[in-house]
């Protein structure tokens, strides 16, 4: 989560990076990278079809898993972050927010959201 913060601090300091230079750390986190490939390592490692790490199969698993998540906040994931979590949204979307302990400038939260 602190390279997520990290990321943010610098998006809202310097608003003109956004959307230049390819994908933040929270779009990212978003499509839950990490996860797919870590799944993915132990489907394989256990000789397991690796259906559910494909692209397509992939979005319809975390537009599922975000709808659990969005009922589940991390709270203090980082000394920076006081909460973590994804919002309600429509099918085929995700929402988050990320509240900060201390202000990034006159902001004290960061809003994301992107359309599967």
């Amino acid at each position: 989560m602190k390279d997520i913060y990290q990321d943010v601090e610098k998006q809202i300091a310097n608003p003109a990076l956004v959307g230049m230079g390819g994908k933040t750390k929270v779009i990212g986190f978003m499509y839950m990278e990490d996860l797919q490939t870590e799944i993915e390592k132990f489907l394989q490692e256990y000789e397991l079809p690796t259906l559910l790490a494909k692209k397509a199969n992939w979005l319809e698993f975390v537009k599922l898993l975000v709808k659990i998540l969005a009922d589940q906040p991390i709270n203090t994931p980082c000394a920076d972050i006081k909460q973590f979590a994804f919002l309600p949204a429509a099918d085929g979307c995700v929402r988050g927010r990320i509240d900060f302990t201390e202000n990034i400038g006159k902001y004290s939260y960061y809003q994301f959201g992107n359309a599967y």
